[in-house]
């Protein structure tokens, strides 16, 4: 029940150390046009996040979940190292848990079937000529 707020609050404190903080920054910045960078960051995507979730979720949409929580962690990365868009990129750790561990828990957890889109019921309008 707990494991969107764990996932998130790991990355924010492991991204989030002096020591890592540098790399991390640079890793997020350089995927986006080099593509030895994107192969390494998708690596940890894989190993750290994706690998993890689709072992936890048990279902056939283990991958699509796991996918859906690495769109989400990377983009609280770039939005909060990179681009530094606030308030992201002052609030705290716990307040961003708060927010965001939600979110990725319904990714893990919740319903996120892929939907067929139903016909629109609309009727279709024509250009006034």
């Amino acid at each position: 029940d707990r494991l969107g707020e764990t996932l998130v609050r790991t990355v924010l404190e492991l991204w989030g150390r002096p020591d890592a903080l540098e790399q991390t920054i640079g890793l997020l910045r350089a995927a986006v046009t080099n593509e030895r960078a994107a192969e390494m960051l998708r690596g940890f995507v894989k190993g750290a996040i994706l690998s993890t979730v689709a072992g936890f979720a048990d279902d056939e949409d283990a991958d699509y979940r796991a996918s859906l929580v690495g769109t989400q962690i990377l983009g609280l990365g770039l939005a909060r190292f990179v681009l530094r868009i606030e308030p992201v990129a002052s609030a705290s750790d716990e307040d961003l848990v708060a927010s965001i561990a939600p979110t990725v828990q319904r990714y893990l957890t919740g319903d996120v079937r892929r939907r067929r889109r139903e016909p629109s019921r609309r009727p279709v309008r024509t250009p006034r000529g």
